[in-house]
């Protein structure tokens, strides 16, 4: 169980040049182990931090650590492979650069969603741009999941959100924006719309409006979610 200072407590200095609700959103998720992960629910994922196949907590911080520079000094892929591929390939038994891959991704990408949302949710930007947009990258690698939800415009408010805000998978490329009443109009929104009936994977798709309570899971991993949520 990792319970150390993860390494960037202090409060993130708004910064022109930084995307701090996304940075401040990515250092609300506790690095855990796998099987720590697996003892939470869908809503307790949303801040909790893991990489598949790495037993040792330290390692997961410090993969933590690596995303964390990317999201706030925006580091590319080979900054976070410099970082730590040697590390995880040993871990893993094998170079997987497709894998490591992932991990960049889904770690930085889920970061900048989470701080759309963040920016997104305050009362006078929702109250000026009610209407969210799922936007997808329309390229050789867009999945048929993405593809479906591609356009969709539905109020912040609609339960289809719960479980369908960017990231829905691994390695997911999706966003989305804020739309005022009439832009979405102009490009066809109406109130009666609907979201497509389809299924995020496991851990993914979550809104990050969780109040945690530690009482209800293991009293260790209780303890690292509530200092995280205090800082």
């Amino acid at each position: 169980m990792y319970l150390g200072t993860v390494g960037h407590d202090a409060p993130v200095t708004p910064n022109p040049l930084k995307f701090d609700a996304a940075i401040s959103a990515f250092r609300d998720r506790v690095p855990l182990t796998r099987d720590e992960w697996n003892q939470l629910d869908d809503e307790e994922h949303d801040f909790a931090f893991t990489v598949s196949g790495v037993s040792q907590a330290n390692l997961v911080a410090q993969v933590w650590d690596a995303v964390d520079s990317a999201v706030e000094d925006g580091e590319t892929l080979e900054d976070f492979k410099d970082r730590v591929a040697g590390m995880l390939y040993d871990q893993w038994g094998e170079e997987d650069s497709s894998r490591l891959t992932t991990v960049f991704r889904t770690g930085v990408n889920e970061a900048y969603n989470d701080g759309r949302e963040a920016v997104f949710r305050d009362p006078e930007v929702l109250a000026d741009r009610p209407i969210w947009r799922y936007e997808l990258i329309e390229d050789g690698a867009l999945c048929p999941l993405c593809e479906e939800c591609g356009g969709i415009m539905l109020p912040a408010d609609d339960p289809w959100w719960d479980d369908h805000r960017p990231l829905i998978h691994m390695c997911c490329r999706c966003s989305f924006t804020a739309l005022t009443l009439a832009e979405a109009i102009e490009e066809g929104y109406e109130s009666d719309d609907d979201g497509p009936d389809v299924e995020a994977d496991d851990g993914f798709g979550g809104e990050r409006d969780w109040d945690p309570d530690g009482s209800d899971y293991p009293a260790e991993i209780g303890a690292v979610f509530s200092d995280r949520m205090e800082d």
